[in-house]
């Protein structure tokens, strides 16, 4: 891992106390209430998940938790959750060498003949051979929605996502929605 390992020198993930207030997770009531009376959120998993491995949240949006909670869990009741999350050792990649540090990432898994090569699997490369870190947070937008009006520079479908790799950096959550509307 000559790449990974010089380009690691020169930049880290360092960690920081910074807390995230507005985290919201959608999901199921029923998984909402067992998240509350258990106190432990259930990871997603595999190649497809956009920020690799970990538990995800939508940064300042009840809106884009319900969405998501609607889409994937059709017909029942909808619970969202809002979390307060310390990023503690973040991979942030509204960080310019945050991203440096994936690209060197994916020319290693390159070298290694690793075909399918996905964001997730670099993230969860990065996370489990190289460096491990909290958190994961970055920016998500859907460019085919357009803009939110003609000449504006801002997208319609924008959100910020985090995704825990450390379960113990969700500092406290509680239920904020229950049933199957949400009216912003």
């Amino acid at each position: 891992m000559r790449h990974v390992a010089t380009f690691k020198r020169s930049m880290k993930i360092i960690h920081i106390e910074k807390i995230i207030p507005d985290a919201y997770h959608g999901t199921t009531m029923e998984n909402a209430r067992s998240i509350v009376q258990g106190g432990h959120f259930k990871s997603s998993r595999g190649s497809d998940v956009y920020l690799g491995d970990g538990v995800y949240f939508y940064e300042a949006s009840k809106w884009h938790a319900f969405e998501w909670a609607k889409r994937n869990y059709a017909g029942v009741d909808l619970g969202i959750l809002r979390a307060w999350v310390n990023l503690g050792k973040c991979l942030d990649l509204n960080n310019y060498e945050h991203r440096l540090l994936l690209k060197q990432v994916r020319r290693e898994l390159l070298q290694r003949g690793v075909s399918e090569i996905t964001d997730a699997v670099v993230i969860n490369f990065y996370a489990t051979n190289i460096e491990e870190f909290d958190t994961v947070r970055a920016p998500y937008t859907v460019s085919q929605r357009g803009m939110i009006f003609p000449g504006s520079k801002y997208h319609e479908f924008s959100q910020l996502i985090i995704c825990v790799r450390n379960n113990k950096r969700i500092i406290k959550f509680q239920i904020i929605f229950e049933g199957k509307k949400y009216h912003a």
